[in-house]
């Protein structure tokens, strides 16, 4: 029997895909033509449109080819298809170079040992297997965490993979994610720069020096979109793009995302709402397409878990059970960086470190200063005011400064009843006696 031959048309004018594949002598109806597209058998400029895509709307000249006896064709295509559905995927979008996948948790971007190879599923074996049918190939561009959902592209080609990899490498394409997390950053959006390197026997990100081997610099910039009692939602836009890097920078903040097992002990949730995995999505991504330079944006859903931990979280708020105010930040968690500690300042017990409102009537000689204890004290020719930050004066013969531990003197230094002007020199050389 002889096969029928392909038959191609020109979209004259912008239109939907399956209304252009109808109008081919022997396709009759547009749910026929819906079941040729997804069979794999209509082609878009010579690639194979994409299962679902029969809405897709046409340019102007976009030429369109039924292969209705194309070998193979209907089976590879119903056999990929399978395979994206089975393993949870959704494609957001497809052209000749790439393709957007809409990633669930729990499920590896991509394979990265054998043993992985032979044992997990992956969203590029997934996405792999679909392209096989129409002779293409899935190329990893980037990848986001296991238990992150959200978008994810791959190239169809060596060139256009390779077109998108200098893309990221050059940190341009908007990634944006969402994320709750613990308690409230103040303030309520600014950037998150660190220092980061990866630990491969441990598998985990650490914060370190800049001069640490491996290291390397992590930037993200962030908004507070919403507060939900001791939870915010927040918006985070990667300028760099490290492994498991928002996890850990939020974390690391006192903020870990809710859910997270790797970061901070114990997955925090609050009491009452549950969650398996952290509380994070790839939401947008915008990209130069490979070939044309066409900024793209490709969008995903809040799946439904974080639907319904957002409306937990609502919840919550609305019954009373916690107040929807902005907390202070929870203290850091443990990173193999510490900041140097503080200066210790020595501190006694000191009238001059509060300080005294100046009596604007004029002192007799050796009156006695407000606020200070004990009765009238005549001051020493050339002492040193206490509490002015002025340099050491000449000392009357046998005068003791106070604070410096030196033994007793016959007579004693002053205040003269002001202010002291910093808090800077307060804790020695104040006036003693009792407290008042």
């Amino acid at each position: 029997m002889a096969s029928t031959p392909p038959v191609s048309v020109i979209a004259d004018k912008s239109s939907r895909l399956d209304v252009v594949v109808t109008a081919i002598g022997g396709v009759g109806s547009r749910s026929r033509a819906r079941q040729f597209i997804d069979a794999g058998k209509v082609f878009v400029d010579g690639v194979a449109a994409a299962p679902g895509s029969s809405g897709r709307i046409l340019e102007p000249g976009a030429v369109v080819t039924f292969e209705v006896d194309r070998p193979g064709t209907g089976r590879g295509r119903t056999d990929g298809r399978r395979a994206v559905h089975a393993a949870g995927l959704e494609i957001l979008f497809e052209d000749a170079d790439i393709v957007a996948i809409n990633k669930p948790a729990g499920i590896l971007s991509d394979t990265a040992t054998r043993e992985q190879r032979e044992n997990r599923a992956s969203v590029r074996a997934a996405v792999d297997r679909y392209l096989k049918g129409a002779g293409h190939h899935a190329y990893v561009v980037h990848r986001i965490d296991r238990d992150t959902s959200g978008v994810v592209l791959f190239a169809k080609t060596e060139e256009a993979q390779t077109k998108l990899k200098d893309q990221f490498e050059a940190h341009e394409p908007a990634r944006v994610y969402w994320a709750a997390v613990r308690g409230v950053p103040e303030p309520d959006r600014g950037l998150w720069a660190d220092w980061m390197r990866w630990d491969g026997p441990r598998k985990i990100q650490e914060i370190c020096h800049a001069t640490d081997t491996g290291a390397s610099f992590a930037r993200a910039q962030y908004r507070v979109t919403q507060t939900l009692g001791d939870v915010s939602i927040v918006e985070v836009s990667l300028v760099t793009g490290r492994r498991n890097q928002i996890r850990l920078q939020a974390a690391t903040r006192g903020h870990a995302l809710l859910g997270e097992r790797l970061y901070e002990r114990g997955g925090w949730t609050p009491d009452g709402v549950r969650l398996g995995r952290q509380a994070l999505h790839a939401y947008r991504l915008t990209i130069r397409h490979p070939k044309t330079g066409q900024e793209m944006t490709f969008t995903s859903p809040l799946p439904h878990d974080l639907e319904q931990l957002v409306r937990a979280l609502k919840a919550r708020v609305a019954s009373g059970e916690v107040e929807n105010v902005r907390a202070t930040p929870l203290p850091a968690s443990k990173s193999p960086v510490r900041a140097p500690p503080a200066p210790k300042v020595r501190t006694g017990r000191s009238s001059a470190a509060r300080p005294v409102a100046a009596d604007p009537r004029p002192k007799a000689a050796g009156a006695r200063v407000p606020g200070t204890a004990g009765g009238p004290r005549p001051k020493a020719a050339g002492a040193r005011i206490p509490g002015t930050g002025g340099g050491p004066r000449p000392k009357a013969a046998g005068a003791r400064v106070p604070g410096t531990g030196g033994g007793r003197s016959s007579r004693r230094d002053e205040g003269d009843g002001r202010p002291p002007t910093s808090t800077k020199g307060t804790t020695r050389g104040a006036p003693r006696g009792r407290a008042r």
